[in-house]
């Protein structure tokens, strides 16, 4: 991990003495708090990937993240801190990476991805939107875009707005998420590399070849690349990436149950009165002989 004040070198800001700086919450802020600061500095960076700093920033904000995110983590920078055993921020000097992990269900794995998921309610003429994403694994993801989907065609479609509000939302839905590209290729290289050191190849190959389908800096690509082709990791398999979840397979069967039921009704009578001709058309010869 870089130091945090290369992080923000060039950018004429003052480097934040601790990650409780970085996040913008107090030092007795909860775990759910944290990690609500920390999708909101996300989704707050998430539109302005060409703006000076931004990427500097976000990274910061990963990397402080892993501390305060990570109870035990957490409890082990403050003692230290109050001890004085450590400066007030911990990659002061290179440290090895930690997994993020998912916070959901706090498992890591090289699967991760930063999803917006919405869930739309309309109150009297008053649409609202609440983003129920973040970094989220397969399951979690799934399970949050089942629950998004029930929520909103429950109580979205009650106001003019919330009428295309839930048809975007649904659409998100439909797709497994809005997973920006430059926050997600971020967290993906990260994550490689905290599994490469870890001696995780197999997961680190998985990570890498998932965030070049996000990276559009070509600089960025290049050196995926070339850490693919070493013989540490061009010699072994990735591991499978998961296909369609089962919270879109829900959704699917949802909005497509009511047409296709007609359907399937109109196709199963046609095969059977096709048969049943077949069958007359048969038996006509014999009876003649």
């Amino acid at each position: 991990m870089r130091r945090l004040g290369i992080l923000f070198s060039g950018y004429g800001m003052t480097p934040p003495q601790s990650p409780y700086d970085i996040l913008e919450v107090s030092p007795d802020a909860s775990g759910e708090d944290v990690r609500v600061a920390y999708r909101g500095q996300l989704v707050k960076f998430a539109s302005q990937a060409t703006t000076p700093g931004t990427r500097e920033r976000i990274a910061a904000a990963i990397t402080a993240f892993e501390v305060l995110g990570d109870q035990r983590r957490r409890d082990d920078y403050d003692k230290d801190v109050l001890a004085g055993s450590v400066p007030p921020y911990p990659y002061a000097t290179e440290a090895p990476k930690t997994p993020l992990f998912c916070e959901r269900c706090r498992q890591v794995g090289p699967h991760l991805r930063f999803a917006h998921l919405y869930q739309v309610w309309s109150p009297l003429v008053l649409a609202i939107a609440n983003d129920v994403g973040g970094v989220l694994c397969p399951s979690c993801r799934s399970v949050r875009t089942a629950q998004s989907f029930l929520f909103s065609i429950c109580l979205g479609f009650w106001s003019f707005n919330g009428i295309f509000m839930t048809i975007y939302a649904i659409y998100l839905d439909l797709i497994g998420g809005d997973k920006p590209a430059y926050e997600n290729a971020r967290l993906l290289r990260h994550q490689g590399g905290a599994f490469l050191e870890r001696g995780s190849h197999a997961e680190a190959i998985t990570c890498f070849r998932a965030a070049l389908r996000y990276e559009r800096d070509e600089d960025e690509r290049l050196e995926i690349e070339d850490l693919l082709r070493c013989p540490e990791l061009s010699e072994r398999s990735s591991l499978r990436e998961p296909g369609l979840l089962v919270g879109q397979i829900f959704v699917l069967c949802v909005i497509f149950l009511p047409f296709g039921l007609p359907i399937l009704f109109f196709l199963i009578s046609y095969i059977f009165v096709f048969l049943v001709i077949t069958v007359q058309f048969i038996q006509l010869p014999s009876q003649a002989s």
